[in-house]
């Protein structure tokens, strides 16, 4: 999913700074609408921070290796029933 490939790249970055949305989109071939709402949806589930501002974008949370794939994908298509 474009969650998925979102936060892979975030995580690949690895350095905490903040990459610019469209930036992320033109990286992974992503469209860039449909990249908003997942990335506001990851925000919204505590996956990533939005930072605002001329240098703002988006970073993870937390460190990679606390994020789980169930967790990106559920931030995006809701609980998955009979996991959690």
């Amino acid at each position: 999913t474009y969650a998925l490939q979102a936060v892979t790249y975030l995580a690949q970055k690895g350095d905490g700074k903040a990459v610019a949305s469209h930036d992320i989109a033109e990286t992974r071939k992503i469209p860039a609408r449909f990249l908003l709402k997942v990335l506001t949806d990851l925000v919204g589930s505590n996956v990533l921070e939005s930072i605002k501002g001329p240098k703002g974008g988006y970073r993870l949370a937390r460190p990679a290796n606390e994020i789980t794939v169930l967790e990106v994908i559920e931030a995006v298509d809701g609980d998955i029933e009979g996991i959690n």
